[in-house]
């Protein structure tokens, strides 16, 4: 059980690791929209997403997919607001 324990915390950092990097290039995208005078949200762009990951529901639970991107989006377009805003660095 130790092992299994270990292994899932190595996960947890990388998976981490990998979310803090999304959310640096979701700032760079909100710099880009804020110099092209571009909105925030694009609801094409977020259900291409939500479609192009839905293929590891025989992997993932369907319903913890829907809700992770429903949260990766919104933190995203939060994130992006604040940045073109000037509330965030």
């Amino acid at each position: 059980m130790d092992e299994l324990r270990k292994r899932i915390d190595e996960l947890d950092r990388r998976i981490l690791e990998l979310i803090a990097e999304r959310f640096d290039v979701v700032r760079e995208i909100a710099e880009y929209k804020k110099e092209h005078h571009l909105p925030v949200e694009d609801r094409e762009r977020e259900e291409v997403v939500r479609e192009k990951y839905m293929e590891f529901s025989d992997r993932i639970p369907k319903e913890f997919l829907e809700e992770f991107w429903d949260t990766m989006m919104y933190y995203s377009k939060k994130v992006q607001e604040e940045v073109i805003s000037g509330e965030c660095d």
